[in-house]
This record gives C-alpha cells, structure tokens and sequence, in this order.
C-alpha cells in the first residue's frame, strides 16, 4: 500500500524535522524514517506591460493579430520555481524569443529578476474581447494580467433597398417621365473608406 505525507508549515522559520515509525500490529517499529522539512515565504509575482497601456491591444482586424511584450518579475528573495505561462480568448503566449525571454517550464526568477513574455491577440470576430495572461509556479503562486482587445472588420459597403428580396421595383413609369426610388448606403465595417465609394 501507499501512503501520503503532507507537510504544511505554519510559519517561516528553521529547518523542521519529524520522525515516523513503521511497524505491523502489535509489533515493535521496525523502520524509522526521519521526516524534514524547510518553511519558505512566498514569493509575489508581478505581471506588467514593458510599455505602459500596452494591456489595450486597441483595434485589430478579424484574422490579423498585434503583438505585445510583458515582464514578469519576482521581487522578493524567495525563488519562484519554474514558471507556467497562459493566455486566454484569442490571447496567446508566444514561444520565447531571444535573450530575458521566460522559458515555460524552465525559467525560476527571485531577487528582482525578471524575464518576458510575447503575446499575440488574434480577434476571430468582432466586437470586444477581454482575456489575461497568466503566470504561475510553485513556490510564488500566481498573478493574471487582464488584456483586452477590439476585433474589427475593414470598410464594407452595404446597400440597404427597403425590400426583402432587394429588388427595387420602379412600377409603372410613362416614356420622358421619371420614377424614383431611394437606396440607402452605408459602411457596415469599423474602418471608413480611403476613397469615396462608385456606383456602376
């Protein structure tokens, strides 16, 4: 059989140290292990934009993405442990790229160290989006940073005919005289037009 020992410290301080006895029932102990344990503090993660206001991707068009660049860094003495790193809804964390970058699974940053962390919003509709990046790891917790972003569609011009089936129907109209009706046209999109629509 198997059996778990959990050690839970109260408080930081010295090295603490146990012991537990194995033996079968009714017997005498037959194995001593010795139980050890170290309380640390936790470290406190900290989660940031390199540039300020950089959480605001701002408007990116559906299919297209904006990249941005975040620090993570560790202020207190306590090392963090490796560290796990998340994105969400259309977020997502790049693989590392050059010198500082954190490495998921490999990077442990205390004593104000601090690595980065890439990531790429890629609005798949549109309309508003709210996500977070996400740094964890086992000895300093974990800390989101709330992102947000704007999915948006380019200038698309839409005719509105005033008719279910957009036929737009002028009667019956006598030879030298004239018959109107009205179209409406609009841009259904985010971005306005670089030039002035054509009818033909």
């Amino acid at each position: 059989c198997r059996m778990q020992l959990d050690y839970r410290p109260m408080a930081e301080g010295q090295p603490s140290a146990g012991e537990l006895f194995v033996s079968a029932e009714g017997g005498e102990p037959s194995q001593r292990i010795t139980l050890q344990g170290v309380a640390l503090t936790r470290g406190n993660l900290v989660v940031e934009a390199v540039e300020a206001g950089q959480e605001n991707f701002g408007d990116v068009l559906v299919g297209a993405s904006a990249a941005r660049v975040f620090r993570v860094s560790n202020p207190t003495q306590q090392m963090s442990g490796e560290l796990t790193l998340a994105g969400r809804n259309g977020f997502e964390v790049q693989p590392p790229s050059g010198d500082g970058a954190c490495q998921p699974g490999v990077t442990v940053r205390g004593n104000a160290q601090s690595c980065t962390v890439g990531v790429l919003f890629t609005p798949s509709s549109r309309g508003a989006k709210s996500g977070a990046l996400t740094v964890s790891s086992p000895l300093a917790g974990a800390k989101s940073l709330a992102l947000q972003g704007r999915g948006t569609i380019g200038a698309t011009l839409e005719a509105d005919t005033g008719t279910a089936d957009d036929v737009v129907d002028f009667g019956r109209v006598t030879t030298g005289s004239s018959g109107r009706q009205t179209i409406t046209l609009r841009n259904a999109g985010d971005e306005a037009f670089a030039a002035p629509p054509e009818l033909q």
